[in-house]
């Protein structure tokens, strides 16, 4: 008989274990969908606005007194006599006399050459990263960036001539010009320089230079690398670069730490408790080579470097005892050690000088107010014969020369003397022994509208002037339009901020006739405008240190509130900042 197979009728596992593999390539995909997700998303955010570049301001520091000229929004060329800020689209030139230094928010230095003529092309920020770029129309720059340790966040760097383009590390030591970069130092394999109209981008490490030829192949460049070379040695003795090192030592050093030199900071003049007659003082010193700048009271003084010696005179207030304070700074603006001087006038010497009070003939008369909706106006006059100095409020007119019949003042908004709204200016002449004659007054108003004499006769120093700028009644209604008011830049509802500055911009709900920052109306909004713009400043008074809070208020013609939203800022003042100390920058 033949037997029937028998079948297992119960539970049989075919295969004891599962094969990993399909779970992990499931696990991947996943990953991979997650990422391309994440950066659509941030995309998205980029495209509208969200995680975009702040800008960040540029600090400009003229070496040489009158040799630096510097173009704002496009305008003529002005000699400033104070440090500035610069933003993208300006553009500094140097004459065949005069250097200067820009100096970035991630500690990056540009030092440019004699005849050099630079545009700010980029700088700003984000949480993430960062950017800056310049455009080099003649001329050379020194540049050192800092190490990547030194700055949170990758920072993109790049120089553009006219022939090529040339992208930074951090750690980087270059020497920049029309068509040649020579690399003295440079973090991983060196820098990156693509010559114009060319997709042969070359890499240029430390030890190296990058040279074009006068005339390019009509072929154009298909192999970078056939102009890369070891640097000549002629290089390590150009006097450019040597000076530019110079004054780079002590860069990094904190404020407060001790000197390298016991003569870091030497006042000769005015000694401890002097007693000076008349009403100006000369401050003068020597420094060692580690200082870069020296500040009296605000100002900056006379340098020559060749002797190492400093000279500024002030003016000082109508008061029996003045103090005065010395500062010495490093490169970046830090200040590395300081002297504080108190000086004594005489009894009887805080009288009024025997000269006449100077004439002021542009933009208007002394005594008058005169409306001005621009952003920077030159005030303009002659002086008595004998006169010695001008004063302008309390600072000395630095280009001033004994014996000049008309003097020059420029205020402006971005100097940080011009505010909007009504602002007085009372000019003094000085006599050889330091005694003011009596002030020549002009108000002007920062305010939209006709520009030209809105009194006479007086009215601008004892009565207020009308302005165009409060005539909405102003409401404190619920808003009308609620979320409709927003603040663009910066992103995040808040801001933390290290230097004096912050610029808020947003935009506005339809039918705003006036937009409102803590109680002040903003000058240059007008109602058919769909965004706002705001900047505070340390030295305006408009930023303090700590917690600030911005209440933006939307307004129709009505007055009706449409929206409004506050917005923190908060400025983290470095330890080493003088806070106070910004000088106001003048261009006469």
């Amino acid at each position: 008989m033949f037997q029937r197979p028998r079948h297992r009728r119960g539970p049989y596992a075919l295969a004891t274990e599962q094969r990993a593999f399909p779970r992990l390539a499931r696990l991947a995909l996943l990953i991979v969908v997650m990422i391309l997700a994440f950066s659509v998303v941030r995309w998205g955010l980029r495209i509208i606005g969200v995680g975009a570049m702040r800008p960040e301001g540029v600090q400009l520091i003229a070496e040489t007194t009158g040799a630096v000229s510097v173009s704002v929004d496009g305008e003529a060329l002005k000699n400033p006599d104070e440090d500035l800020s610069l933003f993208a689209d300006d553009r500094v030139v140097t004459t065949t006399s005069g250097r200067a230094r820009l100096v970035f928010f991630d500690g990056t230095v540009v030092r440019l050459d004699r005849d050099t003529d630079v545009t700010v092309e980029e700088s700003g920020r984000n949480d993430e990263e960062g950017a800056l770029s310049l455009r080099l129309a003649k001329g050379r720059l020194w540049v050192r960036s800092p190490m990547a340790a030194a700055y949170s966040g990758a920072v993109m760097r790049s120089i553009e001539t006219s022939t090529l383009l040339a992208e930074l590390p951090a750690g980087s030591e270059v020497l920049v010009g029309n068509a040649s970069v020579r690399v003295l130092a440079a973090d991983g394999l060196g820098l990156t320089v693509t010559p114009s109209e060319s997709d042969a981008a070359t890499i240029v490490g430390e030890g190296q230079e990058f040279l074009l030829p006068d005339t390019l192949p009509e072929e154009g460049i298909a192999d970078g690398y056939a102009f890369r070379s070891p640097l000549a040695l002629s290089v390590f003795t150009d006097a450019f670069l040597l000076e530019s090192r110079l004054r780079a030592i002590g860069q990094g050093r904190a404020a407060g730490t001790a000197p390298r030199q016991s003569d870091t900071l030497v006042v000769t003049s005015p000694v401890e408790g002097e007693r000076v007659t008349g009403s100006v003082v000369t401050v003068a010193g020597t420094v060692s080579d580690i200082v870069d700048r020296v500040r009296v009271n605000g100002y900056m003084a006379t340098l020559d470097r060749t002797r190492g010696t400093f000279r500024q005179d002030i003016t000082l207030p109508e008061q029996e005892s003045v103090d005065i304070r010395v500062e010495a700074l490093s490169m970046e603006g830090l200040t590395i050690d300081d002297v504080r001087r108190t000086v004594k006038r005489e009894q009887g010497t805080v009288t009024v000088s025997g000269l006449a009070a100077p004439t002021i003939t542009a933009p208007a008369s002394a005594g008058s107010a005169f409306r001005f909706p621009g952003e920077e106006i030159t005030l303009r006059g002659s002086v008595p014969p004998g006169t010695a100095a001008v004063v302008v409020n309390d600072y000395q007119l630095q280009l001033y020369k004994p014996g000049n019949p008309t003097w020059s003042y420029v205020a402006g908004i971005r100097l940080g003397n011009l505010l909007p709204g009504r602002n007085i200016f009372d000019v003094y002449a000085v006599d050889a022994a330091g005694q003011r004659s009596p002030a020549a007054r002009i108000t002007i108003v920062q305010e939209e509208g006709t520009e030209g004499v809105i009194a006479s006769d007086g009215a601008a120093s004892s009565s207020p002037v009308a302005s165009s700028a409060t005539s909405i009644p102003l409401k404190n209604n619920p808003p009308l339009l609620p979320g409709t008011l927003t603040v663009t830049s910066p992103e995040g509802g808040s801001a933390v901020v290290q230097e004096a500055l912050v610029v808020l911009e947003g935009t506005v709900p339809p039918g705003t006739a006036g937009v409102w920052v803590n109680d002040y109306r903003l000058q240059f909004f007008v109602a058919s405008q769909s965004s706002w713009r705001f900047i505070a400043r340390g030295e305006w008074g408009s930023l303090k240190p700590g917690k600030n809070v911005f209440r933006i208020v939307a307004r129709n013609a009505a007055g009706d509130v449409l929206d409004a939203l506050a917005f923190p800022v908060e400025w983290q003042q470095a330890a080493s900042s003088s806070a106070g100390t910004t000088s106001v920058t003048n261009s006469r």
